[in-house]
């Protein structure tokens, strides 16, 4: 009996080593996904992550340096990498109190999205609202370059709603979460044609929970893009009403 009951405590132990190691990697996979109240929110059960392709409307972001090929070419690897990290931490830090997920990175460009894998309320008032916050954010971190002698970073960044599939994409060896469809395209549109510290978004995104009482914005001319069939409206923000920016 004594040796059986030693046993029993082993095996339950190494159970409990087992599920706390799960537990972490879980935990640090999502934390480089999520904003840390999600990932609470994800572990704690309240929230569901969905297993396999699934069909979700969401509003994408991305981001991308303006000159970034030209001003790499003047940079040593060690700066470039250095500066690198700095403006994905100021973003990611951003994308995160708006609740929104890493997508990925791509280069010198960030893709973000809200509601996958988990449903984020108001999910464009907030994609946009993560867009001012960080050219806002731009603007003092250039101040601080200047203040190196450094050049500036300016960025343009794109955003667009819309259903989207969305699930694990990869290998037998390495998957990712992801999302696919024509809203991710589009952002990734509106965001090449964005100019240094413009914000584009599509008409859709803006009007959504009253946009139009909440941010600065010029309707744009429909414009043709690559890969678009139709024209595409879209509005320029400038900043929030409230604050006057």
């Amino acid at each position: 009996q004594g040796i059986a009951q030693q046993a029993s405590i082993a095996i339950e132990n190494s159970r409990l080593v087992a599920r706390i190691e799960q537990e972490a990697l879980t935990r640090q996979k999502f934390e480089k996904m999520l904003s840390p109240n999600l990932v609470e929110r994800v572990l704690s059960g309240e929230l569901q992550i969905a297993k396999g392709g699934n069909i979700r409307t969401v509003t994408c972001m991305f981001t991308d340096i303006r000159g970034f090929t030209s001003l790499s070419e003047k940079t040593s690897a060690e700066d470039l990498i250095r500066m690198l990290n700095e403006y994905f931490e100021i973003l990611v830090d951003v994308i995160f109190e708006y609740e929104g997920t890493v997508d990925k990175f791509i280069g010198d460009a960030v893709m973000a999205v809200w509601s996958a894998p988990v449903e984020v309320q108001e999910a464009e008032r907030k994609a946009i609202e993560a867009a001012v916050k960080i050219q806002k954010a731009m603007e003092t971190f250039n101040t601080v370059r200047s203040m190196d002698g450094l050049a500036p970073i300016n960025t343009g960044i794109g955003v667009a709603s819309g259903e989207v599939v969305a699930g694990y994409v990869g290998s037998s060896k390495t998957m990712s979460y992801t999302v696919i469809g024509d809203c991710v395209n589009l952002a990734s549109r509106l965001c090449t044609i964005a100019s240094a510290g413009e914000i584009c978004v599509t008409g859709h995104a803006y009007h959504a929970y009253g946009g139009a009482d909440i941010f600065k914005g010029v309707e744009m001319e429909p414009i043709k893009l690559k890969g678009i069939t139709e024209p595409v409206s879209y509005w320029s923000i400038e900043g929030f009403l409230e604050t006057g920016d």
